[in-house]
């Protein structure tokens, strides 16, 4: 049985990568033949409110009642106008439309919009599997970060320098909205973006990934 069976909510958050997240969700719904899909996919750095009118539309033009709709709106960022927007569209469900919000953390959206979203069950497990390794490459010093870089290297050549630099990035953020200093982590988020999209690649060098990183994570 599928994760369509048994997850049922109106609406999903998935946390990651944007980009990455809503390819991969994408491939997940089409390689899916238990249900007839439309997936309706939208990516842009800021969820604009124009984005979030565009997936309203999207919802409402539903024309079969066995099909199910899925609408995913993907980005960095969102607008506070866009999530007010993107309220009203949760408190209306329409039958059989599913919609989900993928950003690189849950805390960038209000309150308001956590409390109507389901955590993506495939977020879930991705997004505590290196919570360790990640706390101590952050809290060590840069001249230990390096040799602690060889004793997981290995490790995350097998596949896993995703779910690294997933967990990475959402501890990253966490010191970021925490912060007093707005500049101090920005950087170091985006340039997290730009490795999780080099990672991708075949024959990305997972040390280099990681001694890159390594530099720009404050003392």
């Amino acid at each position: 049985m599928s994760f369509l069976h048994t997850y049922t909510s109106h609406a999903y958050f998935l946390s990651g990568d944007p980009q990455t997240q809503t390819d991969y969700l994408v491939n997940l719904l089409q390689n899916n033949t238990d249900f007839n899909h439309h997936i309706w996919k939208q990516y842009d750095s800021l969820i604009s409110i124009e984005n979030v009118h565009e997936a309203k539309k999207m919802a409402q033009s539903k024309q079969s009642e066995t099909e199910k709709t899925w609408i995913i709106l993907g980005g960095i960022s969102i607008s506070r106008e866009a999530q007010h927007t993107l309220l009203k569209l949760l408190e209306e469900p329409a039958s059989g439309t599913h919609i989900v919000i993928c950003l690189p953390s849950y805390d960038q959206l209000l309150e308001t919009v956590q409390s109507r979203l389901t955590l993506f069950p495939a977020s879930d497990s991705v997004s505590t599997y290196y919570d360790e390794e990640v706390t101590l490459f952050i809290q060590k010093p840069y001249k230990e970060r390096i040799p602690y870089i060889k004793q997981i290297s290995d490790d995350l050549k097998e596949g896993n320098i995703a779910r690294f630099l997933e967990a990475l990035q959402k501890q990253i953020y966490q010191l970021h909205i925490a912060s007093k200093d707005p500049g101090k982590y920005a950087l170091l988020l985006e340039e997290i973006l730009h490795m999780q999209r080099y990672a991708r690649n075949q024959g990305a060098m997972i040390t280099f990934i990681l001694e890159h990183l390594a530099l720009m994570i404050p003392e």
